[in-house]
């Protein structure tokens, strides 16, 4: 690899104003900045909106219009046009509010204009459905990534997409259209819990290849969420506290291709109802006590849960939920609904010291699986979005 490739390398990891300082250093590195396939605008490297907003535009007018891999736009404010940042420093937001919405307009078009594949947004108020619309007809991005923005709007996608392959919401506030459906004998309410008039949504079925969605920290509509994409193999529901969805709230997931299901950092106060046949289904839980439901109530629906994900073939549980288990001897005492796992995990925090796992809370597991072992793994949390990454065996 050629020195000027390697340089070029070096300064797409890092965010675009340290790549203009960095091709400072050397007149012969001067212009290396404007041909990175990389854009990385953070608000938090700036003292005042203003100043952003001035570099922003710089940089759109004086690079040279190459092809994006990745744009990474982070207005890093607690509100819509906020004077304090979340660690409570003082910050100059100096910007009118149709300034502001005009650079998240233009860094979107440009990116949208260059081919993106990676589009990355951290912007504390709504887009425009322009936008929106914008975004999900875009032929080249396949990796969209929403942070604390707001969906005020109708419909969330209204157009087909064929491209887009991983969708990440974290901390955002979503107000997708509503409907009621007519009643369908599929939704029994004497089988899945599901209220066949209650209003619902499927906002991701236009995403015609969605195979990874994950939803973090969002506030939610109070309706039946239909999840309805036909390739999704990934879903992650993470940090979803009592605060962010309503304790009646329900998951439809209608994802045939469905392989890896994650409940991270939440508790079992949704409803949740998955395909009749998974075949390869690995299921993750990291489950936290419930604020809404009483003791009796959270261990039914958390007994209740596990019989919705019984044939999975690989568990994962946290050390927290080992230990709720721990808490209802006498329902362990019951007949396991996990009949064809092979693969049972057990998540320890890296440099948590060893511990003896519940007999009981592993034999009622196991009871009713063709194996009877169960591994240990080490690992350290994401805090991001609260996926997990192993890093010791």
């Amino acid at each position: 690899m050629a020195s000027q490739d390697i340089i070029l390398k070096i300064l797409s990891y890092v965010e675009t104003l340290d790549a203009v300082r960095y091709s400072l250093v050397c007149r012969a590195w001067r212009h290396y900045w404007a041909s990175l396939p990389v854009l990385n605008f953070n608000s938090n490297s700036f003292t005042s909106c203003s100043a952003f907003v001035t570099f922003v535009g710089r940089v759109l007018h004086d690079r040279q219009r190459v092809s994006l891999e990745l744009c990474r736009f982070w207005l890093d404010i607690p509100g819509p046009y906020s004077s304090d940042d979340d660690s409570g420093d003082d910050v100059s937001v100096d910007v009118d509010v149709e300034g502001l919405e005009m650079v998240v307009m233009i860094v979107i078009r440009y990116a949208l204009e260059l081919n993106v594949k990676y589009l990355s947004l951290l912007y504390p108020s709504a887009i425009e459905e322009e936008e929106w619309d914008a975004i999900f007809s875009c032929q080249s991005l396949a990796y969209l990534e929403l942070y604390r923005v707001l969906y005020i709007f109708g419909n969330f996608i209204r157009y087909s997409n064929t491209t887009l392959t991983k969708l990440h919401l974290v901390r955002c506030q979503c107000t997708f259209s509503l409907y009621v459906d007519d009643y369908d004998d599929s939704c029994d309410p004497f089988k899945n819990s599901c209220d066949p008039f209650k209003n619902f949504c499927d906002p991701f079925k236009n995403l015609l290849n969605l195979k990874e969605l994950l939803i973090s920290e969002c506030e939610l509509p109070s309706c039946i969420l239909k999840i309805s994409c036909p390739y999704l193999t990934k879903f992650t529901l993470s940090k979803m506290k009592d605060r962010y969805a309503d304790p009646k709230h329900d998951f439809e997931l209608c994802t045939p291709k469905l392989k890896f299901f994650s409940l991270i950092d939440s508790p079992i106060d949704h409803s949740f109802s998955l395909p009749p046949s998974l075949p390869s289904l690995e299921v993750e839980l990291d489950i936290v006590p419930s604020r809404v439901l009483d003791e009796q109530s959270f261990f039914n629906s958390l007994l209740h849960f596990f019989g919705i994900i019984g044939e999975a073939k690989s568990l994962t549980l946290s050390l927290r939920t080992i230990q709720i288990l721990s808490l209802i001897p006498a329902h362990l005492r019951l007949a396991s609904p996990f009949t064809v796992m092979n693969i049972l995990k057990v998540k320890l925090p890296h440099g948590a010291p060893s511990i003896i796992m519940p007999a009981d809370v592993i034999a009622f597991l196991l009871s009713g699986a063709p194996t009877r072992a169960f591994v240990v793994r080490f690992f350290k949390a994401d805090s991001q979005a609260g996926a997990w990454e192993r890093i010791d065996s």
